[in-house]
C-alpha cells in the first residue's frame, strides 16, 4: 500500500475521531449563533501507522499508530470506522 493513501486514511480517521463529539449535537437548533472562523475547520492531527487488518464488510481498519500528540494519545493499535469507498485500495 502507498504510504500517502495510509496517511490519508489515518488523517481521515483521526479527524472523525477528535470531531465525533460534534454528532451528538445533530438535533441541537443553531440558528443565529455565530461561530468563529478557526471553530469551523477541524483540526488536523498527524501520525504514522501500519495497517494491521481491514475489514471492509464491517467496514473497519485496525492500525498501529505512533503518539498523536495534538490528541494526546499514545502509540496504540485500535479499530477505526471506514467507508468502502477509503477501503478501496488498501491492503
Amino acid at each position: 500500500m502507498k504510504t500517502r493513501s495510509l496517511l490519508t486514511m489515518l488523517g481521515l480517521a483521526l479527524t472523525a475521531a477528535a470531531t465525533a463529539p460534534a454528532a451528538d449535537m445533530a438535533g441541537m437548533k443553531m440558528d443565529g449563533a455565530k461561530m468563529e472562523e478557526s471553530a469551523a475547520k477541524a483540526p488536523v492531527n498527524r501520525t504514522k501507522g501500519v495497517v494491521k487488518e481491514l475489514d471492509a464488510k464491517k467496514g473497519t481498519v485496525t492500525l498501529s499508530h505512533e503518539a498523536v500528540s495534538t490528541l494526546k494519545w499514545p502509540a496504540m493499535t485500535m479499530a477505526f470506522k471506514i467507508s468502502p469507498e477509503l477501503a478501496k485500495g488498501i491492503e
